[in-house]
């Protein structure tokens, strides 16, 4: 199977829970890091995956009703 089209987290070193199978919070939080970047620049078929800008004040729509 060809790089672009399987994500190999099997290779990844990260660092482990006591169980040694699940990682650490921190290990999680580079494995979505990794994976995030490989869709974004290295999958065969490229997903974006950027943060939205957070909507300014005037762009905010109010929910609340009115009476």
């Amino acid at each position: 199977m060809g790089a672009d089209r399987f994500f190999p987290s099997k290779l990844m070193k990260i660092p482990r829970a006591g169980d040694k199978i699940h990682p650490t919070v921190e290990g999680y939080n580079r494995w979505a890091d990794s994976l995030s970047h490989w869709l974004m620049h290295e999958s065969r078929h490229r997903i974006i995956l950027e943060k939205p800008q957070k909507p300014t004040k005037d762009e905010t729509v109010s929910t609340r009703r009115k009476p």
